[in-house]
């Protein structure tokens, strides 16, 4: 993986760090370091002016590897069972019928939405759920597509007249630049610095990601304002709230039924309240304050907690890091084993973020990265059960 903190930055981002600073926030150069808190630059996953993914950093230079093949534009419908074993995924592609046959395990890894998807569409799932679809039921697993977490982010924008912005990073002048160069505004990140924060002093870590755009962004970009804005959303990294993911029907491309029941307790609620009481007073702190003009939302006119708090359920949004729905726990109470194997099920495991307990007070994609690390070990038998094993029928020593 290639994580650096090069790529197009406007200088807001070092106004947003000062003031920080001033309100006592201490500035972190790494937030993968050995301390979490504090504000500075985020680093990213890029490399060369574009998104540095999983598939550049693994697949592609595993490519020419025998024994691999990619089939691209195939829709996975189940996993085949035989026998309480799992033999291989049943897939449609270009209108035909396939398999996949497995002759050691399946690794499921179709994201906490898929997953459990997938595993309901097999027969593997609550049983009165599959069957109100008309799926047979081959395992009933209650806790699959069960507990999905999210982190609730809201924003707040500004106005500015302090240029440049991301705002016009769509024009074709800015398109040719990148073409030519990989450089310049299509090669941000949009999210340039950050802050972690604890809404509360006694929290054994930051519960909140506050996160600095030199952009207007709202409702998950599809909004614009026509004119130059800034934005900071408050990331709420440490929610307790869970949902979950349910079939819309038998049909294995009919999109899932999702809930993320975010913001379900009133301590959250209170906990984002006091973010965005935060945020607010960076806002009007030096040196940031100079480069913002008005609220545009919530806007000057919402400010008693009531109308705060329904402006917060009405608008938030969730940061793209859904969790939790097959998630690692014991028989009965979770999906998969330590060693991430779905219980009751032979050769089957999943890898992806769906097998968290609960969501990380962070990015999802790194710890991602590293379940499919773990997975890679337990499939060549590195695991921690085959080390015992090994450790006690190692012959003793003096």
């Amino acid at each position: 993986m290639h994580v650096t903190s090069k790529r197009w930055l406007s200088p807001h981002w070092e106004r947003f760090v000062d003031a920080a600073a001033t309100l006592g926030i201490g500035r972190n150069p790494d937030f993968n370091g050995a301390e979490q808190d504090g504000a500075g630059l985020l680093q990213t996953t890029t490399r060369a002016g574009r998104r540095w993914s999983a598939a550049d950093a693994f697949l592609r230079p595993a490519a020419k590897r025998a024994g691999l093949s990619v089939r691209t534009g195939a829709v996975a419908h189940r996993i085949a069972l035989e026998d309480g074993r799992a033999i291989g995924v049943d897939y449609a592609r270009a209108g035909k019928l396939g398999q996949a046959r497995a002759e050691r395990e399946v690794i499921l890894a179709a994201g906490a939405y898929g997953s459990p998807q997938l595993l309901m569409l097999s027969g593997v799932g609550p049983a009165h759920h599959l069957r109100e679809h008309g799926i047979d039921v081959a395992l009933e697993a209650p806790a699959v597509g069960e507990g999905l977490q999210e982190h609730p982010l809201a924003f707040i924008n500004w106005r500015t007249a302090s240029l440049p912005t991301l705002d016009d990073a769509t024009h074709p002048k800015y398109a040719a630049q990148w073409l030519a160069t990989r450089r310049g505004k299509p090669s941000s990140t949009i999210a340039e610095a950050g802050i972690h924060w604890r809404s509360d002093p006694s929290l054994p870590a930051p519960d909140f990601q506050i996160l600095f755009a030199p952009v207007y962004f709202w409702e998950h970009g599809f909004r614009k304002t026509g004119a130059p804005a800034m934005t900071i959303g408050t990331a709420y990294i440490g929610p307790t709230s869970r949902g979950s993911v349910r079939l819309r029907s038998a049909d294995p491309e009919d999109h899932p039924r999702i809930l993320n029941n975010m913001l379900t307790a009133d301590s959250e609620v209170e906990a984002c309240l006091r973010a965005i009481d935060l945020v607010r007073e960076l806002a009007g702190t030096a040196p940031l304050a100079s480069r913002l003009g008005e609220e545009l939302n919530p806007g000057s006119g919402i400010r008693d907690r009531g109308t705060l708090t329904a402006w917060l359920r009405a608008t938030c949004e969730h940061e793209y890091h859904p969790t939790c729905t097959c998630r690692i726990g014991p028989e009965g109470e979770g999906v998969v084993d330590p060693e991430l194997r779905v219980h009751g099920i032979e050769s089957l495991r999943v890898a992806d973020a769906s097998v968290m307990p609960r969501v990380t007070s962070g990015n999802t994609h790194a710890p991602t990265v590293m379940i499919a690390e773990r997975c890679a070990d337990f499939v060549l038998g590195k695991g921690p059960a085959v080390k015992a094993a090994e450790a006690a029928a190692a012959p003793a020593t003096a």
